[in-house]
């Protein structure tokens, strides 16, 4: 800028003191004027000051003139061209430190575009791979849930497959309320799905066990000690009596304490235990009986011996004669009575022999009374494959006889007896349901009639000896023929129900 300044005093004066004009070189000011206004800003004014200065002065120096409109007129124009730069260059410099500021402003927001811009690249690469992950884990979870659902499934029919097909009846019991079982309960016990909704559990009970049941089940609700298992009666739908046994778990059912019931019907083993138990106590009174049976022989034997003693010694006394024939009396029916004592003991076979038992029977029933108030029929049908068997004849016949002789008694007015025979086999299985019974071949023998039947209190008892339900001191035909059978090595059992008649089944060892 000085060198420009010097350069434009060189000219102003070798334009004015040379060549005598400054008007073309004077247009040249305008450019230090410019320049400097544009470098210094307000300072930069002094060179249009100086300049407008340099060419009054140098013309006033050359052209000895005081004025010049021209020269005055640009000195002027210096200075407002200098004020407009400098002007101009604020504006100029205003508006480039705002753009500057936008563009800083904007470089900023850029930058802090492109770092949320990163920032965000970076969460949502980090939320893809957090979402992949958890996609993964999803899918992995999902495969691991329905491999459990595949299992549970499995599991479910499997368990399905035994409650449905479970030989016990399973069910659960909840306030009383029977609120799931098996088919198994229904087949027991008869009563239909809306049956087993709409009542409770203990109304099937008896009425005699319904006490007991029902305080076992709330003393195992409420934790207290109660056997695990223990037999009870239920009523089944056909009116029938069931010995069943129970099993019971206590569970949480739905949220609430419940139980989880096993019922096993037990009816065959209850009656084969009465059975067994009444054999032993049979068997306590044939040791019994053939005691008292040897010891009244021993006593009968004295009686007759002294009797004839006493008719010996005094032949001619009538009173003595009619006296002792009065005992020899009473010791015959004695020595019959010991007699039927020593087959209920089994006391031997006496006469054993082939026998069969189609003959024994129609000889038997030849020789029935016949009585004018009553009509009972008899019917004989005989198994042509029926064997024959080992016995003595005078006792079947004693067994025929009473056997028939109660079943004509069952009968009130009019009523009908069937004697059928037949050959069975028992295998062991079988063998198994009657104590002493041997597996083979038997003749079977079935006396059925359609009288009044007996209660089970009754049909218990009928074995005994003396035991009868028409008055004290009879029924020796029965217990006799129960002897008899068991000592040929066979079975005799009975099936009654009041109303519904009597069937007497007799098993004896078939012949080889």
């Amino acid at each position: 800028m000085a060198a420009m300044l010097v350069a434009a005093g060189l000219l102003t004066a070798y334009f004015h003191g040379t060549l005598g004009s400054s008007v073309l070189f004077t247009h040249l000011f305008y450019i230090p004027i410019i320049l400097g206004a544009l470098w210094w800003g307000r300072r930069g004014i002094s060179v249009a000051l100086f300049l407008s200065l340099f060419l009054v002065v140098s013309h006033w120096l050359y052209t000895k003139t005081l004025f010049n409109a021209d020269d005055l007129f640009r000195a002027l124009l210096f200075v407002v061209v200098s004020v407009l730069v400098i002007a101009l260059r604020e504006k100029i410099l205003s508006t480039e430190a705002a753009l500057q500021q936008q563009i800083i402003a904007h470089e900023k927001a850029r930058a802090e575009l492109n770092r949320y811009q990163v920032r965000l690249e970076e969460l949502v690469r980090e939320r893809t791979e957090a979402l992949m992950a958890a996609n993964r884990k999803l899918h992995e979870e999902i495969a691991e849930r329905e491999k459990i659902n595949s299992s549970l499934r499995e599991s479910e029919n499997q368990y399905r497959l035994l409650f449905d097909n479970a030989n016990e009846a399973i069910f659960i019991a909840q306030g009383e309320q029977i609120r799931f079982h098996n088919p198994g309960l229904t087949a027991l016990t008869g009563y239909s799905n809306e049956q087993f909704t709409d009542g409770t559990f203990l109304s099937l009970v008896h009425p005699e066990d319904r006490e007991l049941v029902t305080n076992r089940y709330r003393q195992r609700l409420a934790g207290e000690p109660v056997p695990a298992s223990y037999p009870f009666r239920i009523h089944a739908a056909d009116g029938s009596t069931l010995w069943v046994e129970i099993n019971s778990v206590l569970i949480q059912w739905q949220g609430q304490m419940a139980t989880l019931n096993f019922l096993r019907d037990i009816s065959a083993r209850k009656k084969l235990e009465a059975t067994i138990r009444q054999i032993q106590k049979m068997d306590a009174i044939g040791v019994l009986a053939g005691g008292i049976a040897h010891k009244f022989n021993n006593a009968l034997a004295g009686i007759t011996g002294n009797t004839d003693l006493l008719k010996y010694s005094l032949p001619d006394n009538p009173a003595v004669k009619r006296y002792s024939e009065a005992v020899f009396r009473s010791v015959h029916e004695m020595v019959g009575l010991t007699q039927q004592l020593v087959a209920y003991a089994r006391g031997g076979k006496y006469q054993p022999e082939k026998q069969s038992l189609s003959a024994l029977i129609d000889e038997v029933v030849s020789l029935m009374p016949s009585e004018d108030e009553k009509q009972v029929h008899i019917e004989t049908v005989f198994a042509a494959d029926t064997p024959q068997v080992e016995a003595d004849r005078l006792q079947l016949r004693t067994v025929l006889l009473a056997v028939i002789n109660n079943a004509a008694e069952a009968i009130t007015k009019a009523g009908h007896i069937r004697i059928e025979t037949f050959s069975a086999q028992m295998d062991e299985t079988a063998a198994d349901a009657f104590t002493g019974l041997i597996p083979g071949w038997y003749a079977a023998l079935s006396i059925t009639d359609d009288g009044k039947g007996m209660p089970e209190s009754v049909r218990a008892r009928v074995f005994e000896p003396f035991f009868s339900t028409k008055f004290i001191g009879r029924g020796l035909g029965m217990a006799a023929a129960y002897g008899i059978i068991k000592n040929h090595g066979g079975y005799i059992f009975i099936d009654s129900e009041p109303g519904r008649g009597t069937v007497v089944n007799i098993l004896l060892p078939a012949c080889p």
